[in-house]
């Protein structure tokens, strides 16, 4: 009966011990896979024993220490008698061979004798033609700035000239008064203008102020009169000028204050 008791009371107690025990043999595995070594510790060791070398000399290792060579005597003979070792003897010839290769220059390259353009270039057609063209281009230029300086209107200027003054010459003997009614109603105010300068012209030549002579020029006529007049007339000799010889036309209230001004000074002729 006691032994039975006991029997009941270890079965009661074997669960505890079996939890126990799982207990006690789950923490020992815990602890086993928690366990990690370590296996850079020997290459954490090697580095730090490179970063701690220290070197003995380190002046030796980086240091030129120089070598002088002693050649014998007899080479340094030898060499002397050396003919290619001579560079002293043909200083001269070596310096001249370099300035006759500087002093060359490359040939101007050629066209290919086979090309169009050079068959094109070498027929006489073609070199007088743009001669011709070179030519007649020189002298277009040429005549453009004769003629602006006015050398080739020289000519027909002084001929012009030459008629105009003899045909003034002849109508000193005309009545310029019915000649300047007659231009007035044909409504042509610039040979009015004109037959009112030569009526000036014959009026103080009559009163013997002034010597016409072809060859003399509207400002001559301006020193031969007195020292009054002087200034009204060279007035009146501009806007003759600037009328006839300029082929300005102009309308009637122009032309009235001109003749006006003529009348004027004919007035104290």
């Amino acid at each position: 009966m006691g032994s039975f008791k006991g029997f009941i009371t270890t079965m009661r107690k074997l669960p505890l011990i079996i939890a126990i025990y799982f207990g006690c043999a789950h923490y020992a595995w815990a602890q086993q896979e928690d366990y990690y070594q370590d296996s850079t510790a020997s290459v954490v060791e090697q580095v730090e024993e490179v970063d701690t070398y220290q070197n003995p000399d380190p002046v030796a290792d980086t240091a030129l220490i120089p070598r002088y060579m002693h050649p014998p005597t007899d080479s340094v003979n030898s060499w002397k008698r050396d003919g290619r070792f001579a560079y002293i003897h043909n200083l001269d010839s070596l310096l001249k061979a370099s300035q006759q290769k500087e002093e060359v220059r490359p040939a101007t390259r050629q066209p290919n004798p086979g090309s169009f353009m050079s068959r094109l270039l070498a027929g006489s057609t073609l070199k007088y033609l743009l001669w011709t063209l070179a030519i007649g281009f020189i002298g277009i230029i040429a005549f453009q700035l004769l003629k602006s300086k006015g050398l080739f209107e020289k000519a027909s200027s002084s001929r012009v000239t030459e008629t105009s003054d003899v045909a003034d010459e002849l109508l000193l003997q005309n009545d310029f008064t019915q000649l300047i009614g007659q231009a007035f109603k044909l409504g042509d105010y610039r040979t009015a203008v004109r037959y009112h300068f030569l009526h000036t012209l014959q009026q103080l030549q009559d009163k013997e102020h002034i010597n016409y002579e072809p060859d003399k020029t509207n400002s001559y006529y301006v020193y031969e009169l007195p020292e009054a007049w002087r200034n009204p007339f060279s007035k009146l000799v501009f806007q003759y000028e600037y009328v006839w010889y300029g082929h300005f036309d102009i309308g009637e209230t122009q032309y009235e204050n001109i003749r006006q001004g003529f009348e004027n000074f004919g007035q104290k002729i």
